[in-house]
């Protein structure tokens, strides 16, 4: 990863961090493929869609790029009835969607007992994440209580978490899900984690108009409409002009030796600010 600037390839293990704790796994990370190649005159938030680094193993691009088309026409039909299940139009949610989605294939090793695989965290990258895991087991999901609950493995089954996108899209009627995985002890653990993305280009003042035209269709009670107005700015602070240039800083902070090197000025700044 440490040669992209799109933040795309294997990160060895434990360079990432969450909650600013180091999270003990190991992954390859890809993009959708057939992105429009950025230029040295785009914003900085644009190289976040960019070229896959494939692993030097034969037909892995074509495993890859093969499972990526598939999953990610599964991900756009699942939002598509997600939408009728909200009474909206099955499109309603179609214009949110970015040009890249991204997938990972996840290594967690044995590690001491109760070690961090992935700190405690909400997807921020998008709509929906849709997770093929092993039975190991590991995953755990925060429930309304404030209590962690394991999400045992089933055969054949993905694991469908909604991200923050969609939790803000939806004034928090739809609320993302905090999720961790605690490393496993006794053998390896491996996962595929694929995060339908949202559009870069997405500002706040799109997402908010959005999100009060779509919650005042949505037949909930008014007291789970309350949120709407501040879960927008949750997902997209208005510090920043669009989307990539917020989840560029996640990227640069989650992954201090890409953002070092691709973006010095932008990692010593946010690197500032997150110690405030």
């Amino acid at each position: 990863m440490l040669n992209s600037p799109s933040f795309l390839g294997y990160t060895r293990l434990g360079a990432e961090t969450t909650a600013a704790q180091t999270d003990l796994r190991e992954q390859f990370d890809f993009g959708t493929p057939g992105v429009k190649p950025w230029t040295e005159e785009d914003p900085f938030w644009q190289r976040l869609e960019g070229p896959n680094q494939y692993p030097d193993y034969p037909g892995a691009q074509e495993i890859v790029d093969g499972y990526l088309t598939r999953i990610d026409d599964l991900a756009q039909t699942f939002v598509r009835f997600v939408a009728e299940c909200l009474s909206l139009p099955a499109d309603t949610f179609d214009g949110f969607k970015g040009n890249m989605s991204r997938l990972k294939f996840v290594k967690y090793p044995p590690a001491a007992k109760n070690s961090q695989g992935v700190g405690p965290h909400k997807d921020s990258a998008g709509l929906f994440t849709f997770l093929s895991q092993d039975n190991t087991g590991g995953l755990q999901v925060l429930n309304k209580n404030g209590e962690w609950i394991d999400v045992p493995p089933i055969e054949g089954s993905l694991v469908v978490n909604i991200q923050q996108g969609f939790e803000a899209i939806t004034g928090g009627i739809c609320a993302a899900t905090t999720h961790r995985v605690i490393a496993p002890t006794t053998r390896t653990r491996y996962s595929i984690p694929f995060f339908l993305g949202v559009r870069l280009d997405l500002t706040l003042d799109q997402l908010q108009e959005s999100a009060a035209h779509i919650v005042q269709r949505i037949p909930v009670s008014d007291d789970k409409k309350k949120r709407a107005v501040d879960v927008p700015s949750e997902f997209l602070s208005p510090l920043y002009s669009c989307f990539g240039e917020a989840h560029l800083r996640n990227r640069i902070l989650s992954h201090s030796d890409v953002g070092r090197r691709w973006y010095p000025e932008l990692y010593a700044t946010y690197s500032k600010q997150n110690l405030k």
